[in-house]
């Protein structure tokens, strides 16, 4: 007697196998798609704080090491943060070692932030993120002491184009700086 020798599947297995792909293949795209997200945020995350730690640290550095006099006004007339009862806010003018004058703002749409000198204007951030709202400020502990201005300013991701949330971070800066006098 012959025994017959089949080579093929039987319906139930190709039924199975079908069945196992179409519950796979939906699990396998979810977890590929939420890793595209992640990744985007990531991507997101790492412009803002590359964009907010340069700004702060050259900030930091010019006060820091560059800075003589701070003023109210670009043509150098009210000092302030001289004595122990003054305390500014808002623009502030800062005369360097050299004797020129340069002053830090926030510039255009997106708000980026600038270093502005009478000849130069250097922005210190790009136009993939938004500095927004920026605050510059000095005072004094008392007499003796020498200035501190305190810097104050959140970095946005910008992007005229998306709502999505993945495509958004945000992160908040600040720091005091003690001038060098």
């Amino acid at each position: 007697m012959k025994k017959n020798k089949r080579t093929g599947f039987t319906i139930i297995e190709l039924i199975v196998v079908i069945g196992i792909i179409g519950i796979s293949i939906p699990a396998i795209f979810g977890i590929f798609f939420t890793m595209l997200r992640a990744q985007a945020k990531t991507y997101v995350l790492q412009e803002v704080k590359r964009n907010g730690d340069n700004a702060i640290n050259i900030m930091e550095t010019l006060i820091k090491q560059r800075v003589l006099g701070i003023y109210s006004d670009q043509a150098l007339t009210t000092e302030v943060c001289s004595t122990s009862s003054s305390q500014s806010s808002g623009p502030l003018y800062f005369k360097d070692r050299d004797g020129a004058v340069f002053y830090f703002a926030t510039e255009n749409s997106p708000f980026q932030i600038a270093s502005r000198t009478d000849s130069l204007e250097y922005y210190l951030t790009n136009q993939k993120v938004s500095a927004n709202p920026f605050s510059i400020q000095c005072f004094r502990k008392n007499t003796f002491s020498p200035p501190i201005v305190r810097i104050d300013f959140d970095v946005n991701s910008y992007s005229s184009t998306t709502t999505r949330q993945e495509e958004n971070a945000k992160i908040h800066y600040t720091t005091q700086v003690k001038l060098r006098n």
